[in-house]
C-alpha cells in the first residue's frame, strides 16, 4: 500500500517550482514543502518516531501546517489533528484519548500563548514524550528556551527521505468530531480510506475550477484536509491560506475586506468552506461586480445549505455554489450536487459514483430509497473505528454499512434529500419538531441571515424548541422584524405543532472553529 506523502513527493519531482502554499504574498513551491517536509521526517525517525507512532499537531494556516503534516506521514506515524484553539484541559484529553507519542503545536496566534498549554497538557499525558513548536518562520529558532523547534529537527538532516509505505488498514489520519453537539470523538483512518477519498472526488471538478484554492479555516477536520491538502498536493495546486482564529473573528476579517482581498489579489477560483461563511461572503461583497470575481467553483459542507443561499450566491457573484453532503466517518465524501446538472432545490444531489446507500425502517429493514428512513452508506473511505469507544464503533459500523442517523429520502431521479437527524427531532408531548425543517423555513425569510433551532425544557410539556436567528446586516430600517412577528410568521408555515414555542434574534451565533453554529452553547443558554 502506498502513503499519501507521495503525493507531494510526486509533484515535487513533476513540478517542483508550481507554488503549493501563499502565505503571507510569499509563495512556497512543491520542492520547499518537499524538502522541508524529508527534513523533518529524518529528524523524527532519528528521535525513534515511525510506524505505530501516533503524533499529534495543531497549527492555524501557515506553512509549517504543511511540512509538519507530510513529515509525520513520511515516517509512517498517524496524524491526530487537533483543534489549536483547545483549552489545555482539552488538549490534554485528546492527547491522553489518541496515546500521542508527541505533540507538534504552533506557537501563537495574535496575543494568544498556544505553546504554553501544550506544553503543560503534554506534561499530564504519560505517552507525550516531548512537544515540537512549529514557528511561523519554518526555520526560525524555538521561542522556548529547552523546548525544540521544528527547525531543530530539520537541521543537518537530508533533503531526501525514504518514505515508509502505510499497509492498506494502518492508521494515516486520527481526526475529532466538531464538538457542535457533544464532547469530540476521535475518528481513525485508515491510508487506504486515505487514498480512495482522493481517488472519489478528484473526478468531481474541473482542475482549471480547482487551479487556486483558499483556505480560511484550519485544518483538523477531514473535511478541509481532503479538499485543501491532500486533493491540491495530488493535483500540483496552490492554496492561499489565511490565517483566521475562529468564526468569530472571521466575520470580522471580511467585513474589514480581507478575505475578498486575498481572492482577488490571488486569483482564487475554489473555495471549500461552511454555509454560514458563504452567507458572510454576500453580506460583504460590496461593490465587486462579477467580472471582478474569479471564483469558478464553491462547495458547501458541514451543515445543510439553504437552497436561497446558492440561487442568491448565483445571481449575484455569477458563481456556482454546490451543496456537498458527508461525514467525517466517511472522509467527508459522500454525495454532491453538480451545479450545472440540474440540482433540486431542497436536495443535497446525488451519490458519489463508488457510494453505495440504503434507506433502512427503525428495525433496520430496507425500504424502497423513495421512502423515508434512516439512511445507511458504504463507502471505500469509510473510516476503521471510533478510538477507544468499540461500543459506539458496534452501533455506527454494521456489516461494512455506516449508519449516518440521518433521516433521508431519494427521488425517483436519485437526488438525495435530508430530512433530518434521527437524534435531533424535539419531542413536545405529543408533537414532533423538526429543526431541520424550521431552520430550512426562518432562511427562506428575507430577513434572516442565520438560524438555528434546539431544544430547551418547558414546564409542562417537557420540551420545547427555541429558535435563534441573527438578521442580514444590510437591511433597511423598514426591513427590520421582531422576534414576535417572525415567530407568528414561521407557525404559518408549519402544520400545527411543529413550531417552536420561543424565537430570540441575537447580534450572533456561537460558533465552532470550522464554522458550525455551537448548538450546544446555545442549548446551554437557555436553561
Amino acid at each position: 500500500m502506498s502513503n499519501p506523502a507521495f503525493y507531494l513527493e510526486a509533484t515535487a519531482l513533476r513540478s517542483p517550482d508550481a507554488t503549493a502554499v501563499i502565505f503571507r504574498n510569499r509563495h512556497y513551491s512543491y520542492a520547499e514543502i518537499y524538502r522541508w517536509s524529508s527534513r523533518l521526517a529524518s529528524g523524527l525517525a532519528a528521535r525513534g518516531y515511525g510506524k505505530g507512532s501516533r503524533i499529534a499537531l495543531s497549527c492555524n494556516n501557515r506553512p509549517a501546517f504543511l511540512i509538519a503534516y507530510y513529515g509525520i506521514l513520511m515516517t509512517g506515524a498517524a496524524v491526530v489533528n487537533l483543534l489549536w484553539t483547545s483549552p489545555e484541559n482539552d488538549f490534554a484529553y485528546l492527547l491522553e484519548d489518541a496515546g500521542c507519542d508527541a505533540f507538534l503545536c504552533f506557537d501563537r496566534y495574535g496575543d494568544r500563548d498556544v505553546a504554553p498549554l501544550a506544553i503543560a497538557a503534554a506534561a499530564r499525558v504519560p505517552s507525550c514524550r516531548e512537544v515540537i513548536i512549529l514557528p511561523e518562520d519554518p526555520e526560525a529558532a524555538s521561542p522556548i528556551p529547552g523546548v525544540p523547534a521544528l527547525s531543530d529537527l530539520m537541521r543537518g538532516q537530508p533533503d531526501l527521505f525514504t518514505i515508509r509505505h502505510f499497509a492498506r488498514h494502518d492508521p494515516a489520519l486520527v481526526t475529532y468530531t466538531s464538538g457542535s453537539t457533544s464532547r469530540q470523538k476521535g475518528i481513525e483512518i485508515s491510508a487506504g480510506a486515505v487514498a480512495e477519498a482522493v481517488n472519489l472526488t478528484i473526478p468531481l471538478f474541473s482542475i482549471e475550477h480547482t487551479a487556486v484554492r483558499l483556505s480560511i479555516f484550519t485544518m483538523e477536520c477531514i473535511m478541509t484536509q481532503l479538499f485543501l491538502v491532500l486533493q491540491p498536493t495530488f493535483l500540483g495546486q496552490a492554496v492561499v491560506y489565511l490565517e483566521c482564529e475562529n468564526a468569530e473573528t472571521l466575520i470580522d476579517e471580511a467585513t474589514g475586506g480581507q478575505v475578498w482581498k486575498n481572492i482577488i489579489e490571488h486569483d482564487v477560483t475554489f473555495i471549500v468552506s461552511v454555509p454560514s461563511f458563504y452567507r458572510w461572503l454576500l453580506d460583504h461583497v460590496g461593490t465587486l461586480a462579477k467580472d471582478q470575481i474569479p471564483l469558478k467553483l464553491c462547495i458547501s459542507g458541514g451543515a445543510a445549505l439553504p437552497a436561497a443561499w446558492e440561487k442568491e450566491f448565483r445571481d449575484r457573484l455569477g458563481v456556482d455554489l454546490a451543496n456537498g453532503y458527508g461525514a467525517s466517518e466517511t472522509c467527508a465524501a459522500l454525495a454532491w450536487s453538480w451545479p450545472r446538472s440540474g440540482n433540486r432545490e431542497g436536495f443535497v444531489g446525488k451519490m458519489i459514483p463508488g457510494i453505495e446507500a440504503r434507506i433502512v425502517d427503525e428495525n433496520g429493514q430496507d425500504l424502497p430509497l423513495t421512502s423515508q428512513g434512516h439512511l445507511l452508506v458504504r463507502s471505500p473511505a469509510m473510516m476503521t473505528r471510533y478510538l477507544n469507544r468499540p461500543d459506539l464503533t458496534e452501533k455506527a459500523l454494521q456489516d461494512g454499512w455506516y449508519c449516518t442517523r440521518d433521516i433521508a429520502t431519494f427521488d425517483t431521479d436519485g437526488y438525495l434529500k435530508i430530512v433530518g437527524r434521527m437524534d435531533s427531532r424535539i419531542s413536545r408531548g405529543n408533537e414532533h419538531i423538526l429543526p431541520e425543517e424550521v431552520e430550512s423555513l426562518l432562511h427562506r425569510h428575507p430577513a434572516v441571515s442565520l438560524a438555528a433551532v434546539v431544544e430547551v425544557p418547558h414546564p409542562f410539556h417537557g420540551h420545547d424548541g427555541k429558535a435563534f436567528v441573527t438578521l442580514k446586516s444590510d437591511l433597511k430600517p423598514e426591513q427590520q422584524i421582531e422576534a414576535a412577528t417572525l415567530l407568528q410568521w414561521l407557525k404559518k408555515q408549519l402544520p400545527d405543532g411543529q413550531s417552536p414555542g420561543e424565537l430570540e434574534i441575537r447580534e450572533s451565533l456561537p460558533m465552532t472553529n470550522t464554522g458550525k453554529i455551537a448548538r450546544h452553547v446555545l442549548a446551554q443558554s437557555a436553561l
